[in-house]
């Protein structure tokens, strides 16, 4: 069991291992959607000398029809990079990186549809190294597809979570609508009119609009538990630098105890996400 988390520019890579963080994801303008840093190849190729750390490039967007000779090529110089794996959530990466003798890890992260062992275990049976299960699923249904299916789990354990995404640019049409400018790439703060009490988080890139749960999930209190997962991810989209640390060490070294870290941020809304409510009852209930 491991932290993963999203490689910083403004972090130096032995601050990112002294605290705690020995697996870093990278990204690029054209593979990885929601960057908070993307990177040129050649980038990417420099924090590779860094052995420490593993590195995983996520590659994280779907792509369509006229982007495949791109993505071809891209994948072509990508595949004897020293990275540890790939993380990927289009299916047809994993065909395409097969057809290019990528022997590396190949993880999928599809946010949403990995929601049982059975589907989990069709894809590894295919070559996938291993899975991020879904988010919507609470933390014993998460426990349970680990011990169920047949490689390593990974969960996402810290941070603001991913609500939907759309290909579409809404933000771009609101604006035009109410005659407003919004900059791509820059997280907007959002209410829903008929939750006065909710707060959401939204932006969009190149590639759509993205929304995201205004409150951090902290997964802390359940951490005797998660030694089934192989890595726990800690999202550190408008995370403090201090608080990214203070989860590597409290995970690490145990400096602080849960309750301690609550109170040391008391403008940060934190929260269990789903881990505690099963999809189906919400459904019910509606």
């Amino acid at each position: 069991m491991k932290l993963m988390t999203a490689y910083q520019q403004h972090i130096s890579l032995d601050s990112f291992y002294q605290q705690g963080y020995q697996t870093l994801t990278l990204c690029h303008p054209f593979l990885s959607v929601r960057a908070i840093d993307p990177l040129s190849l050649e980038k990417i190729q420099e924090l590779l000398e860094y052995k420490e750390i593993d590195f995983y490039l996520k590659i994280n967007r779907f792509f369509f029809e006229p982007e495949l000779k791109e993505l071809k090529e891209l994948l072509n110089d990508i595949k004897d990079l020293s990275l540890k794996g790939i993380i990927i959530s289009d299916i047809g990466v994993f065909m395409m990186l097969k057809e290019l003798g990528y022997s590396k890890e190949i993880i999928l992260e599809t946010d949403t549809t990995l929601t049982s062992s059975a589907d989990i275990n069709v894809y590894l049976e295919q070559g996938i190294s291993g899975v991020v299960v879904a988010r919507e699923l609470t933390i014993d249904e998460m426990i349970q597809i680990a011990h169920d299916i047949k490689g390593p789990t990974s969960i996402n354990f810290f941070g603001h979570q991913l609500m939907s995404t759309s290909r579409r640019q809404l933000l771009e049409a609101y604006g035009e609508h109410e005659k407003l400018s919004f900059d791509k790439d820059k997280l907007y703060k959002m209410k829903e009119a008929t939750r006065p009490n909710s707060s959401y988080l939204i932006m969009e890139d190149n590639y759509g609009t993205h929304v995201y749960h205004g409150s951090m999930l902290n997964g802390f209190n359940d951490i005797d538990r998660l030694e089934v997962f192989k890595y726990l991810i800690v999202d550190p989209l408008l995370m403090p630098d201090e608080l990214l640390f203070d989860i590597g060490n409290m995970f690490r070294y145990g400096t602080i105890s849960n309750e301690e870290l609550i109170k040391k941020y008391p403008t940060i809304s934190f929260s269990r996400a789903l881990w505690d409510i099963k999809t189906t009852d919400k459904k019910e209930k509606v």
